[in-house]
């Protein structure tokens, strides 16, 4: 089995904060790496930080990778960040679930923006895609992290570096 192998093990098992941490994980491991090789590993799996830890992007089922999300406007609007070109296909897998509070979407090139009538119509739409949110039918995303909870918790995502 290769460390590359190891590193999403690693990030769903754990609380790696530094690139440093994954490096001497790796270590424990067996496999000897540099922080500059694990760098770009992260990069290339896509890896994000939540609240300053390394987590895997969520992939529900329409195939388009979450990069980053937040909800505003008094949680009646979320914000979706996708991999580029990959924003339709959220929107329209979001639209032909025809969850009973999204009220409709709007895409670009790697952002949605996603209407729903409040704070239950956002929790709606996060459990369906897998991002938490507890008033939904099951969820057709796999869940691959575990974002802090409640629809409107202001966390930042940025990308791995």
């Amino acid at each position: 089995m290769s460390w590359r192998t190891h590193i999403p093990e690693l990030i769903q098992q754990g609380s790696f904060r530094t690139q440093g941490e994954l490096v001497s994980a790796l270590l424990e491991r067996g496999f000897t790496v540099t922080q500059a090789t694990v760098s770009r590993e992260l990069a290339a799996l896509g890896v994000i930080k939540v609240d300053g830890c390394y987590r895997l992007p969520v992939l529900p089922a329409a195939g388009a990778y979450i990069r980053r999300w937040r909800v505003t406007a008094h949680d009646c609007l979320m914000v979706i960040g996708t991999e580029p070109a990959f924003a339709m296909v959220l929107a329209q897998a979001i639209d032909e679930a025809e969850l009973e509070r999204v009220l409709g979407t709007v895409a670009g090139d790697d952002t949605v923006f996603v209407a729903t009538d409040g704070a239950s119509g956002t929790a709606q739409l996060m459990a369906w895609l897998g991002l938490g949110g507890d008033d939904a039918e099951p969820s057709p995303a796999r869940h691959t992290t575990t974002p802090p909870s409640g629809p409107a918790s202001g966390y930042s995502k940025t990308r791995a570096r």
